[in-house]
């Protein structure tokens, strides 16, 4: 006897029925329901995009009085001396009789190549300009895994980024090169979210 698709004479409807039921059980519902709730690897990648900045940010304070020079730390100084020997700032050194008094840098200003990196800048009345800069370009690089329980509405995912440091960053010691991150993410009735 030939197997065939096509009803013979011998087999009734109520027996074709019965076949496609099973169809239906053996091969769709196992698909259907064995579909997981799991955080895909695409899905992470989306949503980390469309969450995290692509720059990093830091806050920079230059004193435009000697005075307040004067009283700088070592590490503010050196910082200070740092970002006018990157052309960040320029540094004008007090001279004649003050400078005996107070030695040192009696203002700065931002030079063009510092300015092209500020993203916010106010100033007070002590001429302290306060500076928000940017110090680094971030690139996604790939979700390198993904960490959750079976079951569990909660997932880790590392993945690597990619910095570019500018002027800014290079004086506060940042440095090129791929690094790794990590970001929690919970499953809610809607799919899943990055946590806060």
């Amino acid at each position: 006897m030939k197997n065939s698709i096509f009803l013979s004479s011998n087999q009734t409807p109520s027996f074709v029925f019965h076949n496609a039921t099973l169809l239906f059980l053996g091969i769709i519902l196992p698909f259907v329901f064995g579909c997981s709730d799991d955080l895909s690897r695409s899905e992470a990648e989306n949503l980390i995009k469309s969450k995290f900045q692509n720059t990093e940010t830091q806050q920079f304070e230059i004193y435009g009085n000697g005075y307040e020079y004067g009283s700088m730390s070592g590490q503010e100084k050196q910082l200070h001396r740092t970002l006018a020997n990157l052309g960040i700032v320029d540094c004008i050194e007090r001279s004649g009789e003050m400078a005996s008094f107070f030695p040192g840098i009696q203002s700065m200003k931002l030079t063009e190549k510092g300015k092209q990196y500020v993203a916010n800048q106010t100033s007070d009345r002590y001429k302290h300009i306060n500076l928000t800069c940017k110090v680094s370009d971030l690139e996604f690089v790939g979700v390198d895994g993904i960490s959750q329980q079976k079951g569990s509405n909660m997932a880790t995912v590392k993945y690597s980024q990619t910095r570019r440091v500018t002027p800014w960053g290079t004086a506060i010691n940042l440095k090129d090169g791929t690094f790794e991150s990590s970001a929690i993410f919970t499953k809610y009735d809607d799919g899943w979210r990055i946590g806060q």
